[in-house]
């Protein structure tokens, strides 16, 4: 591969890295944390936000729905989304799923997650999202 390959996955595999071990771990360790119970949705919110924040990210330049600032401004969406989503999973809050919940709400996490990516692949791009 050359290159600006690696830079165009570089930024993807940063994004997946935080949204899958560094917020998580982060709301791990703090789970007891007072600002979770303030900020905490259930988890019939949480996932379909960060559903469509994550589509919006990465659908949103093929959509023309980029916001001026593109990333600089999904990123950040997206890390809050993150977040939101990982609070029922791992937080000590009113909306903390039981063990069948939180495996439900991961188990269909995983393939809501891939949508935009399959969508990127069935319009005819690469799965790096580059014609």
């Amino acid at each position: 591969m050359d290159h600006p390959t690696h830079m165009s996955i570089a930024p993807m595999a940063l994004s997946a890295l935080l949204v899958a071990v560094v917020i998580p771990g982060v709301v791990h360790v703090l789970r007891r944390s007072a600002l979770w119970e303030r900020i905490s949705v259930p988890a019939v919110v949480a996932l379909p936000l960060l559903v469509l924040v994550h589509a919006w990210a990465v659908l949103g330049a093929f959509a023309g729905l980029s916001p001026p600032g593109g990333a600089r401004v999904t990123a950040p969406a997206l890390l809050v989304a993150a977040v939101l989503f990982w609070l029922p999973v791992v937080a000590r809050t009113r909306h903390r799923l039981d063990d069948p919940g939180r495996c439900l709400y991961l188990f269909l996490a995983t393939p809501l997650l891939d949508l935009p990516a399959v969508a990127v692949v069935a319009a005819g791009r690469s799965a790096r999202g580059w014609p």
